[in-house]
Order: C-alpha cells, then structure tokens, then sequence
C-alpha cells in the first residue's frame, strides 16, 4: 500500500501506538505500585516481615502480567491497525 505525502509510515504508526499503549497499561500500575508502598511503609509497625516478602512477590507476578498482555494487546493491535 503507498503512502501520500502527510501520512504516517508503519514504523511512525507502530512507534505511535507503542508509546500510547505503554501509557494506558504502564501508568496505573505504577500508580497502583506507589500508592501500596506508601500504605506498606505507613504501616510497617503493624505488618510482618514475610507480608513485605509475600506483597513484593505480587507486585512481580503482576509486573509480569502487565508486560506479557502489553505485548500481547500491542501486536494485536498493531496488526489489525495495518491491515
């Protein structure tokens, strides 16, 4: 398929969606993320060590999540953007 002059090149398009994707999926983790450090560390005379240990493991387990459905949802996308 040819471009006209003014429009985005596939490799724009997918640079593009990448970053808007990353933002929609990356941002309220790291929200997410934030805000339970903030209450962990607010209440660290109330909770045991191993809930730190235990709550870390979480958050990995859900980091790996969140990035395994980015690349997942960002191809998808990104394939029927271009079709």
């Amino acid at each position: 398929m040819k471009y006209k002059a003014g429009h985005l090149s596939i490799k724009e398009i997918s640079s593009v969606v990448t970053r808007e994707l990353a933002i929609l999926i990356f941002v309220p983790f790291t929200f997410a993320t934030v805000l339970l450090i903030t209450v962990l560390i607010n209440l660290r005379n109330m909770i045991a060590p191993a809930f730190y240990q235990m709550t870390a493991i979480g958050v990995g387990i859900f980091l790996l999540l969140f990035i395994l459905s980015f690349f997942t949802i960002c191809k998808a996308y990104l394939k029927k953007l271009v079709e």
